[in-house]
């Protein structure tokens, strides 16, 4: 769902785009907000794939100073 489909439904959103490595980026940003809570997508990678490619979403649930929903792509 897009930005301006969130805000039309008065769903306050705000979006921040910042550089480096995702999974420590998106924690830091959490603690620095003081964050309720991680919406975080997965692929839903597994086995082989799952080793070699690793899982963002994995590192934020481990991470994250508060409460992390892990929505499973479509695609995956």
């Amino acid at each position: 769902m897009t930005l301006d489909k969130l805000r039309a439904r008065k769903i306050e959103v705000e979006a921040v785009v910042r550089e480096g490595y995702p999974a420590p980026v998106i924690v830091d940003e959490a603690e620095s907000r003081r964050a309720d809570l991680i919406v975080i997508g997965t692929r839903g990678l597994s086995g082989f794939k799952h080793l070699l490619l690793g899982s963002i979403a994995e590192r934020v649930v481990q991470k994250a100073p508060c409460a992390v929903l892990t929505v499973k792509s479509r695609e995956g």
